[in-house]
């Protein structure tokens, strides 16, 4: 189970984290993944502090990942732009 979530986490980059501080508080972050160990995950927040997880966290579900595609939303904005600023009527991104 753990090399899964590995695995998976080594495939993206960027990843929104939702943290389960308990009696209905949570932490919710934007980060950047930096480093992954056998146990835990370290990430970098956005004022470049590091911060760690386990691979225990996702599975008992303290923490909720969702993952980011920066580089698809960024092309499709491109695209998008492009096709606004010379007036073209139907946008074929």
């Amino acid at each position: 189970m753990i090399d899964r979530i590995k695995k998976e986490l080594s495939e993206h980059e960027y990843i929104h984290i939702k943290y389960d501080l308990g009696r209905n508080k949570y932490e919710e972050y934007e980060v950047k993944i930096e480093n992954l160990y056998n146990r835990v995950f370290t990430v970098k927040l956005k004022d470049n502090r590091l911060k760690s997880f386990s691979y225990n966290d996702i599975i008992t579900k303290t923490i909720k990942i969702k993952y980011w595609f920066y580089k698809k939303i960024i092309l499709q904005l491109n695209c998008t732009l492009y096709w606004r600023e010379n007036n073209y009527e139907n946008n074929i991104c």
